[in-house]
């Protein structure tokens, strides 16, 4: 790894523990260090009892997640952007083209010229 690469990632990692462990619920991100940053309040809350990982990946898997898990950060993240709306118009639309490209293939495939 090159060395200003590595310099790179230690300051976005220095970044990311400082706003996880600043103990502010609203940061200057997106879901993943908000849903952190809650997630290591309530780890230090609890005194260790559960949340040992910042993802919250782990600990949904093994059962120590304590208060809302990484699926429900996700799912009201997906509300809250209308990720089901912006999906389902995106594959409207897809079938939308489908279908005026298969009407363009048909047109041309007509218009050939014809075998005896």
């Amino acid at each position: 790894m090159h060395i200003l690469t590595y310099l790179l990632l230690i300051v976005l990692f220095s970044l990311e523990e400082t706003f996880v462990y600043s103990g502010y619920n609203i940061l200057p991100s997106t879901i993943m260090l908000k849903g952190m940053a809650r997630r290591t309040d309530a780890h230090m809350i609890s005194e260790g009892e559960g949340n040992f990982g910042p993802f919250g990946v782990l600990d949904w898997v093994h059962g120590t997640t304590l208060g809302k898990d990484v699926i429900d950060d996700l799912k009201l993240e997906a509300e809250k952007h209308g990720v089901e709306e912006k999906a389902s118009n995106a594959i409207d639309g897809a079938g939308d083209a489908a279908g005026g490209l298969t009407s363009k293939l048909r047109g041309k495939v007509g218009k050939g010229r014809r075998r005896k």
